[in-house]
């Protein structure tokens, strides 16, 4: 899996990694250590 595409995604569409982070019930840091590891788990998401 691609998370660069991602949050690329996610940059690109409106309120970014924090409206992802928060859709996906998770907390931005940790989406944020996910993406920078280019690790997250799929039931995440």
């Amino acid at each position: 899996m691609n998370i660069l595409k991602i949050k690329e995604l996610a940059e690109n569409r409106a309120g970014g990694l924090k409206r992802l982070a928060k859709d996906i019930d998770m907390s931005e840091a940790n989406l944020h250590r996910c993406i920078n590891a280019n690790k997250i788990q799929a039931n995440d998401l």
